[in-house]
């Protein structure tokens, strides 16, 4: 989901929301438990992002996704992933 125009006076700008849920097959799970290694059945993304329109040659676009229950990993119930795309258009 998406919005343009979220913040008075940047009317370029957007601002998105999306939901995510992955399922790991139960063949994959019951390979990865005979590896001895714990894999949980779904995974849950919920990711806020919003695309910077610094001219009309470069955008900045902050993401941050949390994940509820990472799939692949043992040692956490939730994470946080951050990241950053710089886009320049010449």
């Amino acid at each position: 989901m998406t919005y343009t125009g979220f913040i008075p006076g940047r009317d370029e700008d957007v601002t998105g929301l999306a939901i995510a849920s992955i399922h790991n097959n139960d063949k994959y799970v019951e390979l990865k438990s005979q590896e001895n290694f714990y894999v949980e059945h779904y995974e849950n993304i919920l990711e806020i992002t919003y695309r910077i329109y610094l001219n009309n040659w470069f955008t900045i676009q902050p993401d941050l996704q949390y994940v509820y229950s990472p799939a692949n990993c043992q040692c956490n119930s939730y994470s946080f992933v951050y990241g950053t795309r710089l886009e320049l258009n010449l």
